[in-house]
């Protein structure tokens, strides 16, 4: 729909009219999130909080939310990366 109103709500780029569909970008899905971050595995931290199962841990200077792959593990544990399954990242304590 056209009004007034409509057209101060609505953003329009550079030039002054609207983007048609074909304009639009297309979006191609990550196969599902499956991808495996390779160099993460074998990797050694230190959890921040309980993990049961999932919390927080560091690795280095970076601070990652994690997932135990097994029991609950306490804070100040060392864990390895085990998997990386797309965002999720599954660790086992050292032992």
């Amino acid at each position: 729909p056209r009004s007034r109103l409509w057209d101060h709500m609505v953003l329009v780029p550079p030039g002054g009219k609207p983007l048609r569909a074909a304009d639009e970008p297309i979006l191609v899905p990550d196969e599902g999130g499956r991808k495996t971050d390779h160099k993460r595995i074998g990797t050694q931290g230190e959890t921040l909080s309980i993990l049961r199962p999932a919390g927080k841990a560091r690795f280095g200077e970076e601070y990652l939310d994690v997932v135990s792959e097994g029991p609950f593990i306490d804070p100040g544990t060392r864990v390895e990366v085990v998997r990386v399954e797309g965002m999720r990242i599954v660790v086992r304590k050292v032992t």
